[in-house]
């Protein structure tokens, strides 16, 4: 199935601390996620890990401070931007601009097993194959 669509089309709720996340592209090997937030983070003393890979986060627009442990200080990331963050890293979003929209993709590789598509955080998603 051929899909199209538009990353900048915003039917969101616009309102500090709302993120939407939907997934825009699954193919083989593949997921990309959508994320439109303002002023949101990660709540305190929480860590997100990418134990299958790795991602790459490419920020279309807004701002988004992102820390990686043992890092000090968070990577500034603006529109344009992107950051890839390898297998076994922990990182959180310390905030999304306050005021403006963040949008941005996450892009994480995806392992095949018996027609799951098994995420780098363990979530697991059946994929019809006549589908892809």
């Amino acid at each position: 199935m051929n899909v199209t669509g538009n990353l900048f089309c915003l039917d969101v709720v616009q309102a500090k601390g709302v993120e939407q996340r939907e997934t825009v592209g699954l193919q083989v090997g593949l997921s990309i996620t959508r994320s439109v937030s303002m002023g949101c983070a990660t709540p305190p003393g929480v860590w997100c890990s990418e134990n299958g890979g790795g991602i790459v986060v490419v920020v279309l627009g807004g701002e988004v401070g992102l820390l990686i442990k043992g890092e000090v200080t968070p990577r500034i990331l603006a529109g344009g931007d992107y950051l890839i963050i390898e297998d076994q890293s922990d990182y959180r979003i310390e905030w999304t601009h306050p005021s403006e929209l963040t949008v941005w993709l996450v892009i994480q590789k995806l392992e095949w097993s018996n027609n799951v598509y098994l995420f780098a955080d363990g979530e697991q998603q059946s994929v019809d194959m006549a589908e892809t």
